[in-house]
């Protein structure tokens, strides 16, 4: 299986046009697999990347940098480019560029080519849907959005919940049963969002929250 091969079963599933091509096969084979095990039930965890997993190391050395902060700064580089053994000065290069896009990204836009627009201008204007996305900021997809920004809009723009649900729904009423995801808890949202950065991203290590959270319940070589 590919995201090629299941292109129309998926538009038949869910009778619109969807982005997720790359997750699309397994995705939907975890809903078949529960299917065939006769299950009612699967706990998901698909917004757990925004909430109990949260922590993306290289943004959280460029919120350092940007801040000035830097003994904390130089300490996390190390501690990660021994974790992961990569050249420092190539994790160096990638952060300053995360710290300070506009410095790198005239370089970027003059080689970038332009893609067109996927939306038939004829319709794009009898629907006025541009300013529709406008209003989400969803119109531009080459503007560089810090990662913050990305996961405040994620929780508190409704578009991105109607997407969520609409494909557990679907998937749900195809092979029936209940999708569940724990990691989009309210509770587990606003407690993820209320933690200190450094609680998530800590000694070089990303995702810190969840690693530290399941010592003693998950094998150590999965945690």
């Amino acid at each position: 299986k590919s995201p090629y091969t299941e292109i129309d079963d998926w538009l038949d599933i869910y009778e619109m046009p969807y982005k997720f091509c790359e997750n699309s096969y397994w995705m939907k084979g975890v809903y078949e697999e529960a299917a065939r095990d006769h299950l009612g039930i699967i706990l998901y965890g698909a917004r757990g990347n925004w909430s109990i997993s949260w922590g993306p190391a290289l943004d959280f050395q460029a919120n350092l940098l940007k801040k000035m902060k830097f003994i904390s700064f130089y300490k996390e580089i190390n501690e990660y480019s021994k974790n992961i053994a990569a050249d420092k000065s190539r994790v160096m290069t990638i952060v300053k560029k995360k710290a300070f896009p506009h410095l790198f990204r005239e370089k970027r836009e003059t080689n970038q080519i332009k893609l067109p627009s996927l939306i038939n201008p004829n319709f794009a204007e009898r629907t006025r849907v541009n300013e529709i996305l406008e209003q989400y900021n969803l119109a531009d997809f080459s503007k560089t959005i810090d990662i913050y920004e990305t996961r405040r809009n994620h929780f508190e723009n409704p578009i991105y919940w109607n997407i969520n649900g609409t494909t557990g729904t679907k998937l749900s009423l195809r092979h029936k049963l209940w999708d569940r995801d724990p990691t989009n808890d309210l509770r587990v949202i606003q407690f993820c969002l209320s933690v200190p950065e450094e609680q998530c991203v800590h000694n070089g290590i990303d995702r810190f929250l969840i690693r530290r959270a399941m010592k003693g319940h998950l094998p150590e070589k999965v945690r």
